[in-house]
């Protein structure tokens, strides 16, 4: 490796910085990096070949993703297999991560600049990563086999999404949240599917006055009368609480 100061690695692995090196050896594919796109790395090796290696790729150091400090490559994964290919230097940043806190914080924080993860892949970054509220949705999602964004609604009481997305989740009232989760499960045959329609029942099911073993009764005499529950969310709403209105 080359740095400008020729300080040795040991002595520079501090907050930022930077190097030029071919020890490709030291970097390390994230667990929940996406698979390496062999078509997307002859097209930068075609122009590395002709213009060399350009830009920085992120690397980070850290010990809270596989419990061994080791440099993970952040951004920048076809670059650096690019590189390889052709035998030459690639430049780095290195920002070394010193709590489970800010290695989720920095990686959220480059990856909502760079990457755009869909919601399945935030949650498989932060559960990953060890993150207790995570793996506990993670788990849920797994078992119900229902969207994670009601999911989410249901735990955090929040419509909001950009803590789940910032790995800062928490929950106020996780036992609170399981029975939401348990009687959506009980009640989901009689119920729309789409993600939307599951958030406006969990809102509705959050009310004091709902009566689970009630409302239950009710929903089963509901869909054998009138047919299925509208997919419209206004009506969908509508309608359940008629129900909660009437019966609870």
């Amino acid at each position: 490796m080359v740095k400008n100061n020729h300080k040795p690695i040991d002595e520079v692995f501090q907050v930022v910085t930077y190097f030029m090196t071919k020890k490709y050896h030291l970097f390390h594919s994230l667990p929940f990096n996406r698979a390496v796109c062999g078509v997307h790395v002859n097209e930068l090796a075609e122009s590395m070949t002709k213009h060399g290696f350009k830009g920085v790729v992120q690397i980070i150091k850290t010990s809270f993703i596989e419990g061994v400090k080791r440099m993970y490559i952040l951004d920048g994964q076809h670059r650096i297999v690019a590189a390889m290919r052709l035998g030459i230097p690639f430049a780095f940043e290195l920002t070394e991560l010193k709590t489970l806190e800010e290695t989720a914080d920095f990686i959220s924080t480059l990856n909502n600049s760079a990457k755009g993860w869909g919601t399945s892949q935030f949650l498989k970054v932060w559960a990953g990563l060890g993150l207790p509220e995570y793996l506990k949705l993670q788990e849920v999602f797994h078992s119900t086999g229902f969207q994670i964004t009601p999911l989410v609604e249901a735990y955090t009481y929040s419509q909001q999404m950009k803590p789940f997305r910032a790995g800062k989740m928490k929950f106020p009232n996780e036992a609170e949240s399981d029975l939401i989760i348990e009687q959506l499960v009980e009640m989901n045959k009689f119920l729309p599917k789409k993600a939307f329609c599951r958030r406006t029942i969990i809102r509705l099911m959050r009310q004091p006055k709902y009566n689970h073993k009630t409302m239950m009764s009710a929903v089963k005499k509901y869909v054998d009368v009138c047919g299925n529950f509208s997919e419209n969310e206004t009506e969908l709403r509508e309608q359940f609480q008629k129900l909660i209105d009437v019966n609870c």
